[in-house]
């Protein structure tokens, strides 16, 4: 009868209808999502505070070796991090190598081996020390802007957040460094026990607005901690996956610190990129405050610093054996950044350039008056 009675249009317009109500989720699905999301909140918040809380401070060396296979490039670069919660100092230094021939480039800047002269980079409260070797710029300090515990101009990471990232560890700077931890920007939409490398896991599957989908396994019995990390992108032509598994280690009671950390990026059968990083020791410490001072990026007796915090340029110091103290008007002369030679070497050299320059200023003199003498008398035989 209803068949009979109602439009063909009609009968569209209501099934439609009826699909749209039913794209809504009803309470127990609303539910269900905030349950996951409630746990995989408590997941992340465990997988942090293993990082965070569980140990005053810590010291480790990294060795990272990064490729792009398809053009055969090789950067190999060693970090050495020391750090407590609120305070860092990094060092690290680089080389260049062509993977097909394992020829090591080398420059003015570097050593017989390919290495660069180390950079240093410590981060306190709001304030940055940086000293680049590479260019001899020397040291300065400055105020930088801060947001929560990210570095806003991103010439550090947090190094206890290694591992944390769908990222190569040396890109890390230009992330936020918590990585995927408590980050409000992705939903958790299936949370599900697994087996992965003889290892029990808590599978969680989040979605990315406007960024595709990524999994994250944290293994419990590692306080947490991540062990692997997958993204799944799709762009016109193709998909792009990017992985990362860590391998983590207990380095000391109740402490679980990554060991070795892969990382690819790409697509089915075509890597683009890859890295691996392997943690080669690793300590917990109680931090000593003059590590994150000039003394911890290990000046050279003579290296100028420059105070950026403060806007007179009379604020030039010196690194001495007693520490730091201002510039006297004899070393400013010397200018700032300091070239490849000493300081102490170009005092001198200014020293001696001022005494000739005394010295050619009085035979100028002499003759002078001497050419006056002779006009004089000139003039006075004339008259």
């Amino acid at each position: 009868m209803f068949n009979n009675c109602v439009p063909g249009f009609i009968k569209l317009f209501l099934l439609l209808v009826i699909l749209y109500l039913a794209s809504f989720p009803g309470k127990d699905a609303t539910a269900g999502n905030e349950a996951i999301e409630a746990e995989a909140d408590a997941i992340e918040k465990r997988a942090y505070e293993a990082l965070t809380s569980s140990y005053p401070g810590a010291t480790y060396e990294a060795f990272i070796v990064y490729e792009t296979p398809e053009t055969g490039f090789k950067t190999e670069i060693e970090y050495s991090a020391y750090f407590d919660h609120k305070r860092l100092r990094l060092k690290k230094r680089f080389r260049h190598a062509t993977s097909e021939k394992d020829s090591i480039s080398t420059s003015d800047f570097s050593d017989d081996k390919g290495w660069t002269k180390p950079d240093y980079v410590i981060i306190k409260d709001d304030v940055i020390i940086i000293r680049n070797s590479e260019y001899e710029q020397g040291t300065y300090k400055d105020k930088q802007s801060m947001e929560g515990d990210f570095y806003a101009n991103k010439q550090a990471f947090w190094p206890q957040f290694i591992g944390t990232a769908l990222a190569p560890v040396w890109r890390m700077p230009q992330l936020s460094p918590r990585g995927f931890l408590n980050r409000e920007d992705h939903t958790a939409t299936k949370i599900t026990e697994e087996d992965y490398n003889q290892l029990k896991t808590i599978r969680v599957d989040y979605t990315v607005q406007g960024k595709g989908n990524f999994s994250i396994w944290y293994c419990p019995a590692q306080n947490g901690l991540m062990v692997k990390i997958e993204g799944r992108t799709k762009t016109n032509t193709r998909l792009l996956e990017t992985h990362v598994e860590i391998i983590n280690k207990q380095w000391a009671p109740s402490i679980w610190f990554p060991k070795q950390i892969k990382y690819s990026w790409g697509s089915k059968g075509h890597e683009i990129e890859k890295e691996t990083t392997e943690i080669q020791s690793f300590e917990v410490v109680e931090p000593n405050d003059e590590e994150f001072g000039y003394k911890g990026v290990e000046l050279p007796i003579g290296a100028p610093i420059q105070d950026l915090t403060v806007a007179s340029s009379e604020q030039l110091q010196i690194w001495t054996k007693d520490g730091a103290r201002l510039m006297t008007k004899e070393e400013e002369a010397v200018g700032f950044p300091v070239a490849k030679e000493s300081l102490p070497k170009k005092l001198e050299n200014v020293k001696d350039k001022s005494g000739s320059r005394f010295t050619a200023l009085i035979v100028l003199n002499l003759v002078v008056i001497a050419i006056v003498a002779v006009l004089f008398l000139f003039l006075r035989k004339r008259t």
